[in-house]
């Protein structure tokens, strides 16, 4: 029901946007709602997969910086076993060549 302020010209208004939110509706009705028209669910399609490839994005970003965490870590290991090695390998030779000095030793006598 219309509501009447005493001014026809303000009643006509109101009684002509009526008319036209009608027809909205019937035409919203018709194709479901107007949010549902073409353009808004291919807004929301390009949203998703916007969404969703920054999101894989983001995860590959994420998986790479571990990947790489654990590649820098394994190098530094690798470089302190070399380094134990070395070491050891120095310290046979060093107990190696004090042995023969002392078999010479003996052998001088």
């Amino acid at each position: 029901m219309l509501h009447s302020y005493g001014d026809e010209e303000a009643c006509g208004a109101e009684r002509e946007g009526h008319h036209l939110l009608a027809q909205l509706n019937v035409s919203a009705k018709r194709s479901g709602t107007f949010r549902s028209s073409p353009f808004f669910s291919e807004r929301r399609r390009r949203r998703r997969r916007r969404r969703r490839r920054r999101r894989e994005k983001r995860k590959l970003r994420e998986a790479m910086d571990a990947l790489n965490a654990k590649l820098v870590k394994l190098e530094v290991d690798m470089e302190r076993v070399e380094e134990k090695i070395l070491h050891a390998a120095r310290r046979y030779e060093e107990a190696r060549t004090e042995r023969e000095r002392g078999m010479w030793a003996s052998k001088e006598r």
